[in-house]
């Protein structure tokens, strides 16, 4: 699974906001794979990072490739974009380097 997501290059933040963001408030559209796949276990501990680090929406960008963790960036209330095979990673950091604020 290729996954990249900008909320992991703000690690120790402060926190700029005075709402408290719930984990239910990070969930976007109800994740359908199959059972027992293993991106429900990483899609569930995004949920917590997102949770933990209390970033708003819109400073969160999901990035992902093609196959069932394309659909990643769905499930996820934020900004989020999907590409071909091997082009996620190398377009991530380029959205980051693009915002005067990251």
């Amino acid at each position: 699974m290729t996954l990249s997501c900008g909320a992991l290059q703000v690690l120790g933040h402060e926190h700029e906001h005075e709402h408290e963001y719930a984990m239910t408030e990070y969930e976007g559209a109800k994740a359908r794979w199959c059972p027992g796949c293993g991106d429900f276990a990483v899609l569930a501990s995004f949920y917590k990072v997102l949770e933990k680090l209390q970033l708003p929406h819109e400073k969160i960008v999901c990035v992902a490739g093609i196959g069932c963790s394309s659909r990643f960036p769905y499930f996820v209330n934020s900004h989020g974009i999907h590409f071909i095979h091997g082009r996620a990673l190398p377009f991530a950091p380029r959205w980051l380097r693009g915002r005067a604020d990251a």
